[in-house]
């Protein structure tokens, strides 16, 4: 491992090659557009080159040695570019860069074959990595690089068969294009022919293979279950947004618009497939190249073809596509349309093609689902066969298509089976594929043995038995939700009722051999292959693309979309207008509805009406289908119009009483501000203000994280009304006008990159990793990483909190280890660790001199020494037990010596305790604080620690990473783990930049002595302010936390001269804000080990500290507002009045009500909650996913003699028993006690003497 001196002397030795060259002045206070090469060549020398050199300090003769060592045809580039002078030499910028670019692209040339057998040899990441860098920077700094010639060079590179190598080209070519449509405008020089430019969009077929290439990749992933994909689609996304963006200036150059006696025909088919469909058209009359978009619906049973959703499947001057990933035997709707591109304002569909059906070719509605199945499950060639090759275990294997609506039926062939111990049925996608169906509450079992199961039980007996030689019938009515069984024909009756959300056909096996079949002719399934248009899965290459122009319009101040204004536009006037609300739906998304019904249906929003599923309220339509809400916290769920006037003949959808308080199904309150009915031109200047107000954008969305938390309502339901109301608040930097004037554009903005983020985060996120690298330079910007993942990496604070913790939990769930099932419900699984902890053991070690000691005893260090070498999986695991109260857990824990039962409260203490140990402080023999364990030491400001620097050792490092894998359990488990660390730390965490502010929360001496050398550079009197710093002694030396000296330069003995005083700030604030990266970069490690790495960069530093540690304080209206009362109970009992408020009688005889745990200061509502609930904060959300019991006081006379009691807390449960006081002062007497003295746990059960192990007799 290098050094820190190595790293330093590393990187100022560059800045002074880079100084010498005359290229790139050594300006350190200001950021140089050609700086980028100077992290470039930072990342190469600091990360492949000083791993290799020795302690000794490094020259130019070892640094260009180690660069001439790297085994690569490029393993002089570098070293030539930096010793040859002349090549750098202002004037001679060309000959260098082009000489990059050229080398460069040899080096990735190798890795293309010639023919089919020729064999390629394998270049490391770090070569391609620095290929694609330095001509990456040949594009950005010399325009002549960006030729027709290098553009087929970089396509050639697309027939290797190394992903990353093709990835290069795509980023690199994207780059290319977008200096090619920077010259149409005008802002930089045109370095391609127009006559070149406009045959690559008409008559290239680049772009339309590439397109083909990303859908089968995207289909492929997609049934894999990946989290994101793959890097290689981001890239393609970039490079076809950017293909796109050219093409459209190109066909607006050559006047493009379609003659008056332009006639779009109908789409035809020129070949079909099961999943996917080739279709063509024609314009006739044409007289100028146009830009066509070919749009799908996909078309549900009834639903009008005038409120048909389509989307965008492909777009160009081509007059074909070929549309993938479609179901067989399915009908589709397609038509094609022509936009007006002849300006960059909004356009309305110029010319529309008619709709044309279009059907692909006949095949089973399903098969068996190679990528959803448990193990031993093998399958046939054509996925209609399904054998098991175990014994005497549960398998389940599902279909490959879901069901949401609509009567499907499909029938089961049981080839051979040994046994009754065979399950057909249904199960949706979070179903368990190791035990039988019907073993969670995901799926729906009928077994052989004429039983049905749900939940892990047996139900009731049900129809005939069935197994060898049986034909097993399924019929799936989503729109009752029913599921029944035939056999042999013979119809069984209904077998369960209630189905809900998106549901799957399945089978489970348990003896060897059993084999069963789809039998081919049998199915009947309309609702196969049906998407919804706000669905995750109708996210397409399209809408990623115009999702990817809104970014770029967000960060690079750039025109919107004709596409992406229609959308802004749209959803500016639904809120403004307040005639639409977001509800969830029982499919796992959510969807924008509207308050309007159509009349025919006889139905209207707000009724409470009989479904066939039951009594629902009607809360709107969407997508052409009205939606319903039972109540019952199920979602939002839907029937077509033609199942709505098919159901009113049988007697359902009329109006029923409504029993209770009716569900408000009012859509938001109107902003009255005359601004919803402005045209679209004006609404487009609108927009252009909004992206240059940055400060007004930001401002906006801190008010919707506010009113959002304030009002318990989502982001997307917030009435204008009160979003405006709460801007009266008096603040500095709010402008009431401004955003009056342009509220609906702002806030449309905000809501619409959400939605996008929140469907489309698999396109996004997959190449944020590569994003989230810190070169500890502020000046420096990630360079890695294509524009997509660096945009989302870029305005990270657009993103509303509630969208960041959505996506969080998403990813913590997809990623989270399930824990085999036990026999018993009440058993733990047996992967779950259990670990021992002696907290009597860990109390004295504290009090000793050694520090090894002290650290391996304490219950950090026994927790260390109990799970540090754990599979980093198994403490993904998110296991909850019955009794845990929806506490979810990686691991038991149980206190030696202690008969305490972990149902919760021991798990929950021992986060809480291990953050106190390690901020535990004394006095060092020199007088000065230090904290009981090395780990952390205690910085200038209170209450403020800092990672101690001198730990650099292996095993430091991997009790560094051991801590952030406790953070990361602490994330995924909702524990708070208060880490009071200063926001350096979080920043290269979450890779943010780092600002010299940043210094004072470490060491405000250090920051107080940079600002009065930054004072001194404004001194008129140099030699004055020379003589105040010979008086001083400064030198080129930092002090660093815990006291110890690092050198900055190679000499440090003469004093610091007024000079260089820029270079001595740079170097020392650099130095004191990196100097615990290694450990900081290892407790990333060992978070990003528990949570996906790309999960991290979404949240700013304060974000992820408040996540990790908890919100400061305890907001006692939000456990109020969580609180559940026991049976016997009542809000308005005198007691718990008493308990919740104190009244003070004042003068004038008004009563003022003081809550009593407001009276509290911040650490008594900590004890207070850490005595109820063992944790010291609340989770970071006002809606608690365990409630705050309160419960009568249990004990013989506690009736009769309350004042004699103390309130009894459990914590495993959040719960407190309180005793009716009878007066206030007596009640906060007893609660104080109890909260100050009684801080351990009471024993569940009484230990043998075998067990007190580790305490004194």
């Amino acid at each position: 491992m290098e050094s820190a001196l190595t790293k330093l002397h590393a990187q100022m030795l560059l800045e002074r090659i880079l100084a010498w060259s005359h290229c790139f002045p050594l300006q350190i206070n200001s950021i140089q557009p050609t700086r980028n090469l100077l992290s470039v060549l930072r990342m190469t020398v600091l990360r492949i080159s000083c791993l290799k050199l020795s302690q000794t300090k490094p020259t130019s003769m070892t640094i260009s040695r180690s660069l001439s060592s790297l085994d690569s045809p490029l393993k002089l580039v570098l070293a030539h570019g930096l010793q040859n002078g002349s090549g750098m030499i202002e004037g001679h910028e060309d000959h260098f860069w082009g000489y990059m670019f050229y080398k460069s692209f040899t080096t990735l040339k190798l890795a293309v074959p010639r023919t089919d057998q020729e064999e390629i040899p394998l270049l490391s990441n770090e070569i391609i990595e620095l290929a694609r860098s330095l001509m990456q920077f040949s594009i950005t700094h010399l325009g002549s690089v960006c030729t027709p010639r290098n553009f087929h060079l970089l396509a050639g590179l697309l027939r290797s068969k190394c992903v990353p190598i093709r990835e290069v080209a795509l980023h690199l070519a994207a780059r290319i294009i977008t200096r090619w449509s920077a010259g149409l405008s005008g802002t930089v020089p045109l370095t391609a022919p127009a006559t070149y430019l406009f045959n690559l969009v008409t008559l290239s077929s680049m772009h339309i293979q590439l397109r083909a290439d990303l859908q089968k990749r995207i289909q492929t992933e997609g049934h894999q279950r990946r989290l994101c994909f793959s890097t290689f689609v981001t890239t393609g996304i970039e490079f076809l947004s950017k293909f796109y963006h050219l093409e459209k200036k190109i066909i607006r150059r050559k006047n493009g618009l379609p003659a008056r006696n332009t006639f779009l025909h109908k789409p035809l088919i020129k070949f079909a497939t099961k999943d996917s469909l080739h279709v063509t058209w024609l314009a006739s009359g044409k007289q100028a190249p146009m830009m066509y978009k070919l749009e799908l619906a996909d078309p549900l049973c009834g639903v009008p073809e005038h409120l048909l959703q389509f989307r965008v499947v492909h777009r160009g001057a081509h007059a074909s596509a070929l549309v993938n990933g479609l179901s067989p035997s399915r009908t589709y709707l397609f038509r094609v349309v022509i936009e007006d591109v002849s300006s960059e304002l909004y356009s309305p569909h110029f010319l529309v093609s008619p709709i044309a059906a279009l059907q692909t070719k006949k095949a089973p509605a399903f098969t068996f689902d190679h990528t959803r199945k448990g193990p031993a499950i093998k399958l046939s060639t054509n996925a209609l066969g399904a054998i098991f090759e175990a014994n005497e275990t549960w398998a389940t294997v599902l279909g490959s298509s879901p069901f949401m609506s609509q009567c499907n039926s499909w029938e089961f062939e049981i080839i051979n089976s040994s046994s009754l111990f065979l399950f057909v049925g249904v199960a949706s996608l979070e179903a368990n594929l190791t035990t039988f169906l019907g073993g969670d509450e995901h799926s729906w079992g009928y077994i052989g043995d004429r039983a049905l199961y749900h939940r892990r039980m047996k139900s009731r007996l049900y129809g005939e038995r069935f197994g060898h030689g049986d034909t097993v019938g399924v019929i799936l009515n989503m729109d009752y939700g029913s599921l029944s069984f035939s056999k042999n024909g013979m119809d069984l009756g209904v077998a369960f009722n209630g189905l809900i959300g998106e549901l799957y056909p399945a089978v489970a096996f348990y003896n060897q051999g059993q084999h069963v079949a789809l039998i081919e002719h049998a199915f009947k399934c309309p609702g196969a292959g049906e998407i919804l248009a706000s669905s995750p899965f109708s996210f397409n290459i399209d809408q990623a693309c115009e999702s990817f122009d809104l970014m770029s319009s967000m960060t690079d101040d750039l025109p919107l979309s004709d596409n992406s204004f229609r959308r802004l536009h749209n959803l500016r006037d639904l809120w403004l207008r307040g005639s639409a609300r977001r509800v969830k739906t029982c499919f796992g998304f959510e969807v924008t509805i509207s308050s309007h019904v159509d009349p025919s249906l006889h139905t209207a929003n707000g009724q409470y009406v009989h479904t066939p599923r039951g009594n629902a309220f009607v809360l709107g339509s969407a997508f052409g289908l009205t939606w319903f809400d039972s109540g019952k916290n199920v979602g939002a769920y839907f029937y077509t119009s033609a199942a709505v006037r098919r159901e009113i003949s049988n007697g359902h959808f009329q109006i029923v009483p409504c029993s209770g308080n009716a569900n408000n199904t009012t859509p938001s309150c109107r902003l009255h501000s005359g601004t919803e009915d402005d045209p679209p031109t004006q609404v487009r200047e609108n927009l252009r203000k909004v992206l240059a107000d940055k400060k007004m954008h930001h401002s906006v969305i801190r008010e919707i994280n506010e009113v959002t938390q304030s009002s318990k309502k989502t982001s997307w339901n917030i009435e204008p009304t009160l979003l405006l109301e709460h801007l009266r608040t008096p603040r500095a930097d709010r402008n009431i006008k401004s955003f009056y004037e342009f509220a609906g554009t702002h806030v449309a903005l905000v809501l619409l990159l959400n939605d996008d983020i929140l469907r489309g985060f698999r396109y996004f996120i997959a190449d944020l990793e590569h994003a989230f690298w810190y070169e500890g330079n502020p000046q420096s910007s990630p360079v890695s990483g294509n524009y997509i993942s660096t945009s989302l990496f870029k305005f990270r604070n657009s993103i509303l909190k509630e969208t960041k913790h959505r996506l969080f939990q998403i990813f913590a769930e997809q990623t989270a280890t399930k824990a085999k099932q036990a026999e018993d419900d009440y058993d733990y699984p047996d992967d779950l660790t259990q670990v021992v902890l002696n907290r009597f053991k860990a109390s004295t070690a504290l009090g000793t001199s050694q520090c090894k000691e002290r650290l391996s005893l304490s219950l950090f260090g026994q927790l260390f020494s109990n799970l540090h070498l754990l599979c980093p999986r198994l403490l993904r695991m998110g296991y909850t037990h019955p009794m845990d109260d929806g506490q979810e857990r990686t691991f038991k824990v149980k206190f030696e010596g202690e008969g305490v039962d972990d149902y919760g409260g021991p798990y929950r203490e021992i986060f809480a305790q291990i953050s106190n140990e390690l901020q535990k402080t004394s006095q060092a023999p020199n007088n000065l604080l230090r904290c009981v364990l090395p780990l952390l030491l205690p910085a200038n400001e209170p209450f403020k620690f800092v990672i101690n620097p001198g730990l650099t050792s292996q095993s430091s490092n991997s009790t560094f990473e051991f801590l952030g894998k406790l953070m990361g359990v602490a994330l995924r488990c909702k524990v708070a783990l208060p880490l009071a660390l200063p926001s350096s730390t979080w920043k290269i965490i979450v890779s943010q930049e780092l600002v010299i502010n940043d210094l004072l929360h470490m060491d405000n001496g250090a920051f107080a002595m940079i600002s009065q050398l930054e004072q001194m550079l404004l001194c008129a009197d140099n030699n004055a302010c020379q003589s105040l710093m010979d008086m001083s002694g400064i030198k080129w030396t930092a002090r660093l936390s815990g006291n110890s000296n690092l050198d900055l330069i190679e000499t440090t003995g003469n004093t610091l001269a007024i000079g260089e005083i820029p270079a001595f700030v740079s170097a020392l604030y650099k130095c004191r804000l990196r100097e615990s990266e290694t450990a900081t970069w290892a407790i990333r490690k060992g978070l990003t080990s528990i949570i996906p790495k790309f999960a991290i960069p979404i949240f700013s530093w304060n974000e992820i500290e408040t996540k990790v540690g908890g919100v400061p304080g305890v907001d006692i209206n939000i456990l109020q507002s969580n609180t559940e009362y026991d049976d016997g109970i009542s809000p308005c009992d005198r007691h718990i009045q008493t308990f919740w408020y104190e009244c003070i009688k004042l003068k004038l005889a008004l009563m003022i009500h003081r809550e009593i745990l407001h009276s509290f200061d911040d650490t008594e509502k900590s004890a207070f909650l850490r005595f109820v609930w063992a944790r010291a904060r609340l989770p970071n959300s006002s809606n608690l996913s365990q409630k705050f019991k309160i419960q009568a006081a249990v004990g013989l006379g506690s009736g009769k003699s309350p004042d004699c009691f103390l309130p009894k807390a459990h914590t495993c449960f959040f719960s407190i028993n309180l005793p009716k006081y009878s007066s206030k002062e007596i009640m906060l007497a007893r609660l104080k006690y109890a909260m100050w003295n009684c801080t351990e746990m009471d024993a569940d059960f009484k230990l043998s003497d075998s067990e007190l192990t580790g305490w004194p007799e």
